[in-house]
């Protein structure tokens, strides 16, 4: 899904996952990602939202912004939770049992298939300690060196 319509699209799953989380934050409200949209992001089709489904259920909600960068002056594809100065929180979204490992090279697989999105890298500023993506990427070497890497 991408834009204001993709999310808006969505909102059913999006609940009913972040309803089955115990341990959930504002920021991994509907909500919050609706008020981004809706109010500081300029160019809302930038914003992609990729939902991973197990037996019709939705299991993870990735929220990802494709931006431009430059790193000593090479510019890069990026996609990067989506950020700015007034929403300083963001993650992804994983229900309670989800192998969040598993879920990650489920995105990134696809996103090295899907041909109309063309990314080098995925940069995830402002993820708290107590997200799980946090401890995925602390804990797994194999996730920095090789998942978030595209081949575009």
């Amino acid at each position: 899904m991408r834009g204001k319509e993709g999310l808006y699209s969505i909102k059913n799953d999006w609940e009913y996952l972040t309803n089955s989380i115990s341990n959930k934050h504002f920021y991994h409200l509907y909500q919050w990602y609706e008020s981004y949209i809706d109010s500081v992001e300029k160019d809302d089709l930038s914003v992609y939202f990729f939902l991973i489904y197990q037996n019709k259920v939705p299991i993870a909600i990735f929220p990802l912004k494709k931006v431009k960068k430059r790193i000593l002056g090479i510019g890069f594809d990026v996609l990067e939770i989506p950020d700015h100065p007034h929403v300083g929180l963001s993650d992804f979204i994983f229900g309670e049992k989800a192998s969040i490992h598993r879920l990650i090279v489920k995105l990134t697989d696809y996103l090295r298939e899907e041909k109309s999105i063309c990314w080098d890298f995925i940069y995830l500023p402002h993820v708290l300690e107590d997200s799980q993506i946090f401890h995925e990427i602390n804990f797994s070497s194999r996730f920095i060196a090789h998942e978030i890497i595209s081949k575009c």
